[in-house]
């Protein structure tokens, strides 16, 4: 099977190449390729900053269920992610995906140190081979929580 698919495989490429006619002159070199300068420029983190009704709409969030989740519902507030004995899958990361930027983009102080603790947590349980929150027999069936979490 495995030589059935080579051959196709090389006979596709050199009929191709035959069919178009490619050569040296009409392939572009690696020394002619330049990259052109982007037109746009992504603009520092913290450089837009929410106002009028947004900034209205954001300090609701804040100041209800994403500012207080973790208070209130067992699946984060004793999450295996911060030692809890709740599941330890995807529901704090998804809540921390969520109510980090929110309390960075209004400058809470009280929100931010509340994500913190978290973040603090789950960056210090780290084990010795870099496994941060679920243990190594849970990630190896599945680490899409681990993904979460490490969302930049």
């Amino acid at each position: 099977m495995h030589t059935k698919i080579i051959f196709f495989s090389v006979f596709f490429l050199v009929f191709v190449n035959l069919s178009f006619g490619f050569n040296e002159d009409t392939t572009m070199s690696q020394s002619k390729m330049t990259l052109q300068k982007t037109k746009m420029q992504p603009l520092p983190l913290g450089s837009i900053k929410p106002t009028g009704w947004l900034y209205n709409q954001l300090r609701i969030q804040a100041s209800g269920l994403s500012g207080h989740l973790d208070e209130f519902w067992p699946d984060i507030k004793d999450s295996g992610w911060f030692g809890g004995e709740a599941e330890s899958w995807e529901r704090a990361p998804y809540w921390l995906d969520g109510v980090i930027p929110l309390a960075y983009l209004l400058n809470d102080t009280a929100l931010k140190n509340k994500v913190e603790k978290y973040m603090d947590f789950i960056i210090k349980s780290q084990d010795e081979f870099g496994w941060m929150g679920l243990s190594q027999d849970q990630a190896k069936y599945d680490l899409w929580a681990a993904f979460l979490i490490l969302n930049p």
